[in-house]
């Protein structure tokens, strides 16, 4: 006779440097300027997909671009416009305001 068998997992986060610290953020940026929550001076006709490999976020953090209705944007050749917004998150989020280079 077969006996099932169970199992209890306790998760438990390391508490070493290499963990998630909670501070969702923007690290540095290839591209443009950082300065506090804005990252300005993107250079007009920037792409998605190279405006997210430009940018280094904190550990556990996910990067996102949202377009002007807040829906993530998937399709990494749409260029980067004024009316998006940067998005990093993990559990809590931080928003990024964009200005393009004139």
């Amino acid at each position: 006779m077969d006996r099932a068998k169970s199992y209890i997992f306790r998760i438990v986060r390391d508490s070493r440097g290499s963990a998630d610290s909670g501070e969702h953020k923007i690290e540095s940026t290839k591209i443009g300027i950082l300065e506090g929550t804005t990252l300005k001076d993107i250079p007009a006709g920037t792409t998605v997909g190279e405006l997210k490999k430009a940018l280094t976020v904190s550990a556990g953090a996910n990067l996102r671009i949202l377009d002007k209705e807040r829906e993530v944007i998937t399709d990494d050749t749409i260029v980067v416009t004024e009316e998006m917004e940067i998005l990093v998150e993990s559990g809590t989020q931080t928003d990024y305001k964009i200005t393009i280079k004139a």
